[in-house]
């Protein structure tokens, strides 16, 4: 029985990570109800307190009946962001946010503005941003 139970959350964490990492691709791939029901959950996040919000929003950007959740929760991933980057960098230490915690954030407002609109967030994050491109599909796309 412990087999089977171990067995299943390692299955629903692999579908979480694939999830996670291809939010463009499952919001045109799976239901709307779905979706609502992954982010009601908040069953996409990193290792910061307001990532949630940034896995979110690129998840519900790419479906035209969310775009406005999904402005929403980027604004408030943006503002998260900001926030981290105003502690110092001890404090900052302690809630890591990584370059794909950043990528899904403009992956999000690539989405659904297809601009470079997700570049207005703080200087020391902007600088973050302007690396991505060349790390990313996110960057041929906006090239």
């Amino acid at each position: 029985m412990a087999l089977k139970a171990g067995g299943e959350t390692a299955g629903h964490k692999r579908q979480q990570s694939l999830l996670q990492t291809n939010t463009d691709l499952a919001a045109v791939l799976i239901g709307a109800e779905r979706i609502q029901d992954i982010v009601s959950h908040r069953a996409l996040c990193s290792g910061w307190v307001g990532s949630h919000h940034t896995y979110e929003a690129g998840l519900l950007s790419g479906r035209d009946e969310f775009v406005g959740d999904a402005r929403s929760r980027l604004r408030m991933a943006v503002e998260w962001l900001n926030n981290w980057n105003r502690q110092s960098s001890e404090e900052r230490r302690r809630e890591e946010v990584t370059i794909d915690d950043i990528t899904e954030a403009c992956n999000g407002t690539f989405q659904y503005s297809r601009s470079n609109e997700m570049c207005r967030i703080s200087p020391r994050v902007e600088t973050s941003i302007r690396i991505i491109p060349s790390r990313t599909n996110l960057g041929k796309e906006v090239c």
